[in-house]
């Protein structure tokens, strides 16, 4: 999962849980002072080597300035209305787990004007390569929501640096089944996807572990409203659902739920993949040295809209990247390019995976066939 979406899902994910957000002000509190970062201190290693289940622990700390209002304390942690969100920093973590959360922060000097918070982040072996503080929340009361400073820009001085390296070593991994294992678009019924939990390299299956079933993410992730149940015997749970939605599952360091901790060791897509449909043409398909092409088709999946399609070129024996289109509302693309060589130029069209978590993708991608175009 490239870093525009991680930092798309973390923008949906922080405006379902705090509304109004912005850099500014709301009407509401028209003229209020953005408040100020400093002192920030990052205490713990910030290179560890983990392996299987495994963790390490940093703490931050900072000071927190705000002259025109008191920042909102820990009313509430999880699923917080705007007025309740206690300062939280936001982390972007490894790419083979959910990539990006929120760790609350608690007041531990000073006050609500001008105090100290901290909060603890917990790391696993799925973090790896890196956690990186990305931004901080905070809420004043009776007031709006900032995001502060962004410290993965230059000229970010709060942390001289933001990011927990991590040697993951035989991660926890969750393997899906499911059944069906396929489907196309007219089918409705239910979908029951069998997960096995094991260390990725040992093969060793992890018995009586909480896995945590969540059907409408970004709500629930990490919050209420989800189903939890442990791994048999065989390192196995089972979950039954819709077809429809984007369910996933995860995989938390203790069984009272994903509220109580906020260690998770793995995650994963459970529903049943959907292929793209993907046509492809150039137009015209005989030109003149110096004349452009245009290459394009059609993605027929809704689901593909303002997502991208990869046009490559054949050149020297392999497959080289010609340039990209975004999937317009119609679901066609197109690109236009002017062949440097004469002779019989090949091109296709790749439409990447969407919606990746765990290794599994809501929706596969597809190749379309050779496009072949004569240049005299």
């Amino acid at each position: 999962m490239n870093k525009h979406v991680i930092r798309t899902l973390v923008t949906l994910v922080l405006a379902s849980l705090l509304l109004p957000l912005s850099g500014s002000t709301s009407a509401s509190a028209a003229g209020a002072t953005k408040p100020t970062l400093s002192a920030a201190t990052l205490t713990g290693s910030q290179s560890v080597t983990l392996t299987g289940t495994q963790t390490a622990t940093v703490t931050v700390q900072m000071r927190i300035v705000s002259p025109d209002g008191d920042v909102v304390d820990n009313a509430c942690e999880y699923g917080c209305p705007v007025y309740q969100h206690p300062p939280a920093v936001v982390l972007s973590r490894g790419l083979s787990t959910w990539p990006s959360y929120m760790r609350p922060m608690t007041l531990i000097s000073g006050d609500r004007r001008d105090g100290v918070w901290q909060a603890k982040i917990t790391m696993s072996a799925n973090d790896a390569p890196s956690i990186t503080i990305d931004e901080v929340v905070v809420t004043i009361e009776n007031s709006s929501t900032f995001l502060l400073e962004d410290f993965s820009y230059p000229g970010a001085d709060v942390f001289t640096n933001p990011r927990i390296t991590v040697n993951g070593i035989n991660p926890p991994v969750m393997e899906v089944t499911t059944s069906p294992a396929d489907a196309r678009g007219t089918f409705t019924g239910s979908v029951t996807a069998t997960i096995r939990l094991v260390l990725r390299d040992s093969r060793q299956v992890l018995t009586g572990r909480p896995v945590y079933w969540c059907s409408e993410p970004p709500i629930c992730r990490g919050l209420t409203g989800g189903t939890l149940r442990t791994t048999d015997s065989s390192g196995r749970v089972s979950f039954t659902f819709p077809r429809y939605g984007y369910p996933e599952a995860f995989f938390y360091r203790v069984n009272s739920g994903p509220a109580k901790d906020d260690v998770m060791y793995a995650a994963v897509y459970m529903g049943i993949p959907e292929r793209y449909s993907l046509s492809a043409s150039a137009s015209p398909t005989s030109i003149t040295l110096g004349q452009s092409v245009t290459l394009q088709g059609n993605v027929g999946n809704k689901a593909a809209v303002g997502n991208r399609v990869v046009v490559q070129r054949w050149v020297g024996g392999a497959w080289s990247n010609l340039g990209s289109a975004n999937v317009r509302t119609s679901g066609r693309w197109s690109i236009v390019t002017r062949p440097q060589g004469k002779g019989t130029q090949v091109y296709r069209a790749w439409k990447p995976s969407d919606g990746c978590l765990g290794g599994r993708c809501a929706y596969r991608g597809l190749i379309s066939g050779s496009i072949p175009v004569a240049v005299t």
